[in-house]
């Protein structure tokens, strides 16, 4: 637009001796012309075809409701240079072109021409920066943040309001999303912690020892639960030959549950700690100290060696290393299983125990 303004008014004023001669008239009705083609742009496509709209940043001229920035590129460069006494090129930092004695015929013309060229190109190049420099303004990319208007929060608001859906999505979205992220966590505490769930040489083992896949249960003989897991574990066992299972003492639910703990780490001096495990786990009643030295008795331990061998401080160390390792893998009570790369969380039935252990034979 600038040149094309300058070039118009060249044609319909200016003659071979510009910008030598007139450049001052030229210069003003260039400005004239991009001054009335800017009004004219302005509001035909603000008012008119609304195909845009000024930023809140941008001052507006009061009445006619034009932008101030695109009409103040045509003062801001073109009136300080047309009003001063020095050559148009010197205000661009350039030295204008002496007149050339050559003695080509229309040589004192091409030269006057070949200065107006460069006083055009360079006035264009001026314009188009202050322009692109007012386009940004315009749009909020310059300048400070632009902040949220309180009409598009209440736009934003009655959207919500009319389509609620979009507010129960959003939620499950963020659910799948931190699901996802404590699967991928756990995955990694798992594979951090893989010897201690599955290879602690202090913890109870039965089925294989050296099978391909290892179970692990984290379990209470006071959880109602552990109780119903107990028939199916013994049956998974008994029906896969490769399946090792692993015990993990996890006492929470009282001083019964913990007594109960540490006299059956203590029955393995007596080679008996898994038929106590299961006489407790089948159990009718609540075990508290003496209904777990009941059922002890009942099985043939040696009571009296039973709570001697209790005190030692190993069987304390075992349970407190099963309460850090449930606590760093997040679980939050009983039964809690760990094959594979999973942790299975409550009760599930005997297909569905056997499903994962399928799963973790299949991965490496």
């Amino acid at each position: 637009m600038p040149c094309s303004s300058l070039v118009l008014a060249l044609v319909l004023i200016g003659d071979g001796a510009w910008p030598e001669q007139r450049y001052k008239a030229v210069a003003a009705l260039t400005i004239l012309f991009g001054f009335g083609y800017t009004v004219c742009s302005e509001w035909l496509n603000t008012a008119v075809r609304a195909s845009w709209a000024y930023s809140e940043l941008m001052p507006v001229i009061p009445v006619v409701d034009l932008g101030l920035s695109p009409l103040a590129q045509w003062l801001v460069i073109p009136l300080p240079v047309s009003g001063g006494r020095a050559h148009p090129l010197a205000a661009v930092g350039l030295r204008p072109t002496p007149p050339c004695h050559s003695r080509l015929i229309g040589g004192e013309t091409m030269s006057k021409l070949g200065a107006g060229l460069a006083a055009a190109i360079a006035l264009s190049v001026l314009a188009v920066i202050f322009s692109g420099l007012a386009l940004l303004f315009a749009s909020g990319m310059l300048g400070p943040e632009k902040p949220v208007s309180r009409d598009f929060e209440a736009q934003v608001r009655q959207h919500l309001l009319q389509n609620p859906e979009i507010v129960v999505e959003a939620l499950q979205q963020l659910e799948r999303r931190r699901q996802t992220a404590d699967a991928n966590e756990l995955q990694t505490l798992i594979g951090e912690r893989r010897d201690q769930i599955f290879k602690d040489p202090t913890a109870p083992t039965a089925g294989n020892p050296s099978g391909d896949v290892t179970l692990v249960e984290f379990f209470d003989y006071n959880c109602p639960y552990c109780r119903k897991a107990a028939a199916d574990i013994r049956q998974a066992i008994s029906d896969d030959s490769k399946l090792k299972f692993v015990f993990k003492e996890w006492p929470i639910l009282g001083p019964g549950s913990e007594f109960a703990a540490k006299a059956a780490l203590a029955s393995r001096t007596q080679g008996k700690y898994e038929v106590f495990h299961h006489a407790l786990m089948s159990y009718s009643g609540r075990i508290s100290e003496s209904s777990a030295l009941d059922v002890a008795e009942e099985i043939g331990l040696d009571v009296e060696r039973l709570k001697r061998d209790m005190q030692d401080p190993a069987i304390e160390d075992a349970i407190a290393r099963n309460r850090a390792l449930a606590n760093d893998l997040r679980m939050t009570g009983t039964p809690t299983f760990v094959v594979g790369n999973e942790i299975i969380r409550g009760l599930v039935d005997l297909a569905t125990l056997k499903g994962f252990i399928v799963e973790a034979r299949k991965k490496p």
